[in-house]
């Protein structure tokens, strides 16, 4: 097999040209043995790995690891259900309560619970027609701008639009 980066001088042509062949009973003897092998062994391979894979999930599962991961992603995110859907917790005004946590001052929160502190999560309009809305959060000080443009609150369960920014 040539290799396109190397150049192939006068020397390399002659020296390959002249090796010799392998002889024909070695070629079939080759072929045999390449004929003759089952792929039985990589079907059992792929078995084997579903059932581990799904022994694992089992596991993950069992010692509650979906809802451990789903909880960090929503405290990473800072998209939750209690934080969107306009509960009583924030006066019925979807994540506007998040502001600064006027909310919960006094409360012991997350310490993720700082990283949102002067923010405010909203609909962004985005203009496009495949996907005219965005869930994001800004600083407090954005928010007129952002209500200027028609951009709201999140809706139940953070949808997309929700009420207007008041």
């Amino acid at each position: 097999m040539r290799k396109f980066w190397i150049r192939e001088d006068e020397l390399a042509a002659r020296l390959r040209g002249s090796r010799p062949a392998p002889r024909e009973e070695f070629v079939n003897a080759v072929a045999a043995r390449v004929r003759g092998r089952s792929p039985g062994w990589r079907s059992s391979r792929v078995v084997f790995a579903m059932v581990a894979l799904v022994v694992g999930l089992a596991v993950f599962g069992a010692l509650g690891g979906f809802s451990q991961a789903a909880n960090a992603v929503s405290q990473a995110t800072g998209i939750s259900n209690a934080n969107n859907a306009g509960n009583d917790e924030n006066g019925g005004k979807g994540n506007q309560g998040n502001q600064g946590n006027q909310g919960n001052q006094g409360d012991e929160g997350t310490p993720s619970d700082d990283q949102y502190k002067g923010k405010t999560t909203i609909c962004h309009r985005t203009g496009s027609s495949k996907n005219p809305w965005v869930l994001i959060t800004v600083s407090n000080n954005a928010v007129p701008a952002h209500k200027a443009h028609g951009d709201t609150l999140p809706g139940p369960n953070g949808t997309c639009p929700g009420p207007p920014i008041p």
